[in-house]
Formats: C-alpha cells, sequence, structure tokens
C-alpha cells in the first residue's frame, strides 16, 4: 500500500487531490494538510510512502519542508506539485531533495505515475 501525506493549503484542492488518489486500491491517504508546520508534524510519527506538496504554502514553502524532513533525516520521498514552471523552482526543489516534480495542469495518469516512480526509488 503507498502511503500518501497531501500537503495543500487550498482546501478545494486537497480535497480533490484526496479524491482523485484515494479511489486507487493501492494508495492510502495518510493525511491531507494544509501547511508545512502540520506536515513536519506528520513527518515524525506516520509510516509514509510519499508526501505530495505544494511549492506555495502559508508560513513555510514546500522547499522548506523538503529540507526540514531531509535535515532530520527522514527518507521519504516528496513530489513537488505546483503551478510554477520554472527550472529555477524545478532546481530548488531536486536541490532540497524532491524526488519528483509535476505541474498542476498535468494528468492524473502523469500524477500517478510520479508517485509509483518515486515510491519504487526513481524519479519523476
Amino acid at each position: 500500500m503507498i502511503r500518501v501525506l497531501v500537503v495543500e493549503d487550498h482546501a478545494i484542492l486537497r480535497e480533490g487531490l484526496k479524491a482523485l488518489l484515494e479511489i486507487e486500491p493501492d494508495i492510502e491517504i495518510v493525511a491531507a494538510v494544509g501547511s508545512a508546520a502540520e506536515a513536519m508534524e506528520m513527518l515524525g510519527g506516520s509510516t509514509l510512502s510519499v508526501v505530495l506538496t505544494d511549492l506555495a504554502l502559508p508560513e513555510h514553502t514546500g522547499i522548506d519542508l523538503i529540507r526540514h524532513a531531509r535535515a532530520a533525516g527522514n527518507p521519504v520521498p516528496f513530489i513537488v506539485l505546483t503551478a510554477h514552471n520554472t527550472d529555477e523552482y524545478i532546481r530548488l526543489s531536486l536541490k532540497a531533495g524532491a524526488s519528483g516534480y509535476v505541474l498542476k495542469d498535468s494528468g492524473r495518469a502523469d500524477l500517478l505515475r510520479a508517485i509509483r516512480t518515486v515510491v519504487d526509488g526513481g524519479q519523476f
């Protein structure tokens, strides 16, 4: 079972992602939270397969969240799901330790492929 933490500050997108992913028989949504701070709390206590995070979050960015996890020695793979399609954000995300980068205008199949790829140890 692929255990996913969704980190998205817009409630309608967070609920949509949750609904989109939880219909897959091999995916379980552990939690869907609206901030990096909430996600940081979840990183310490849950066995996660992957974290799906937006870049633009209140108070701390998705990149801050990834850096926090890496500094704490947490190896969980991160996929950045964002509207930001720039080399700078991609580079910063990968440098922080992200395993995947998916644009919000991508299709469901791309998101699922990204999740399964990074859970299997690859990069997307």
